[in-house]
């Protein structure tokens, strides 16, 4: 993301987004890893929309070694729409103001997956129409069906879409990247059970001047 900065005043710094964040409304919205801007405890935060309801500010929590306490902003898209979001955030000493402008558009959900794959070493081939995401993002399949033997998923994606996908653990955090670090050894019966672990597609196109993206998910039970 490319900020431009736009001098206020001494105490004032205005950062403006030079081209707007695009994207997808999910069905099942969660927050996304797009940074806005970054305050600390005891700072004055402000956050408002020109247009309420297209998307929501999500405030990331993290403590300091010093007992202090960083606060980074993402968003979650709610509905297809657009709007500016600003951000202002004063120091607790009131000496410095940092805002930050960003415009957003958010599209219709779209799938992007033709078909699913799944190669089981101990019960072969099964593929999964893309039509199931035609209407939801998040495919739940069989856990019994492939606990056993080692897995080799791939995707199909549709016209314009690239896809990559990853092993999860129940708090959104990465654990592998699937297609490059070893697919055969994808388990469900190991340390990666079904209850603490799934895969998430993530699915993006471009234009000369927009970038989309749409997250998928898959779940064993």
């Amino acid at each position: 993301m490319l900020f431009t900065s736009v001098p206020v005043s001494a105490k004032e710094q205005v950062y403006k987004s030079e081209y707007p964040k695009t994207l997808y409304a999910q069905i099942h919205a969660k927050p996304e890893r797009y940074w806005i801007g970054r305050a600390r405890k005891g700072d004055k935060i402000k956050i408002s929309f020109s247009k309420k309801g297209i998307v929501k500010a999500n405030k990331l929590v993290s403590p300091l070694s010093n007992g202090n306490e960083l606060y980074e902003f993402y968003f979650t898209p709610l509905k297809p729409g657009e709007t500016t979001l600003t951000l202002k955030i004063t120091s607790k000493d009131g000496k410095i103001t940092n805002k930050y402008i960003d415009k957003f558009i958010v599209y219709k959900y779209d799938n992007p997956i033709s078909s699913i794959t799944i190669t089981n070493s101990k019960t072969g081939k099964t593929t999964i129409s893309g039509s199931k995401l035609k209407k939801d993002d998040v495919v739940k399949l069989s856990y019994n069906k492939f606990c056993k033997g080692h897995n080799k998923i791939t995707f199909k994606a549709k016209k314009g879409w690239n896809i990559s996908f990853h092993l999860v653990d129940k708090n959104g955090d990465w654990v592998r990247d699937l297609p490059y670090l070893n697919p055969e050894d994808f388990t469900l019966n190991s340390k990666y059970k079904t209850k603490n672990y799934h895969i998430e597609v993530n699915a993006s196109k471009s234009t000369s001047t927009k970038i989309y993206s749409v997250n998928s998910e898959i779940y064993f039970k």
